[in-house]
């Protein structure tokens, strides 16, 4: 696949990624593309008995829920449908998981977290406070406490985007919906109380510091 800034090879490593398929959904163009399709991607994967955990005092409003071997969602937490879990995740006590989303091997999804319509790919961590909407999660993406990916802008208006080229030119582009979070690729780290704004596009193997406010459309 021809690699560009907007391709989801530019974020992830599709082949190694247990659901690499899904980033290819659509056109396979935009990485933001794929979002369109995950709730009939996920429910594609639903049928198989659940191997996993799930406490007594969890909160399950979904009969369309997959938990792998090893995989847990604590007391406390509420789940709604379509989701797909991933072995050895856990979900944690006082969780949100408000449907439409995938989540990979061995993730934490904290206390207090919150996250819908999104994708957690293997090893990705949201264990403190997080907010994720309509948003791709890497592999190995280490979310510190209280990271909010926003995913609409207070007017309501379609999310802009924009790129910067490697000669430092920026292009601001439509990503065309009122919806969308933030891509963010593999094995990238945002330290503690950053606010992701919608539409950013972040690059594999970046490290963010805490406090950041972090704006890649034009407002």
């Amino acid at each position: 696949m021809n690699e560009t800034p907007l391709n989801p090879s530019h974020y992830f490593a599709i082949d190694g990624h247990t659901h690499g398929n899904f980033l290819t959904s659509g056109t396979g163009q935009n990485v933001w593309e794929a979002m369109d399709f995950l709730s009939d991607y996920i429910v594609s994967l639903l049928g198989d008995p659940s191997p996993g955990t799930i406490s007594p005092d969890a909160i399950i409003k979904t009969n369309q829920l997959y938990l792998g071997e090893g995989a847990e969602i604590q007391a406390g937490a509420c789940i709604e449908g379509p989701t797909w879990i991933g072995p050895g995740t856990v979900v944690r006590h006082g969780a949100y998981v408000r449907g439409n989303v995938l989540v990979g091997a061995n993730c934490v999804i904290g206390h207090a977290t919150e996250i819908k319509h999104s994708v957690l790919f293997d090893g990705a961590q949201a264990s403190h406070f997080a907010y994720i909407g309509n948003s791709i999660i890497g592999c190995n993406v280490l979310l510190g406490a209280g990271v909010r990916l926003a995913n609409r802008r207070l007017d309501g208006q379609v999310i802009g985007l924009a790129h910067v080229s490697e000669q430092g030119e920026t292009t601001y582009l439509s990503s065309n919906r009122t919806l969308l979070g933030s891509i963010i690729g593999d094995r990238t780290a945002i330290g503690c109380n950053c606010v992701v704004n919608p539409g950013c596009l972040i690059t594999p193997d970046s490290h963010i510091p805490p406090l950041t406010e972090i704006k890649a459309s034009r407002q």
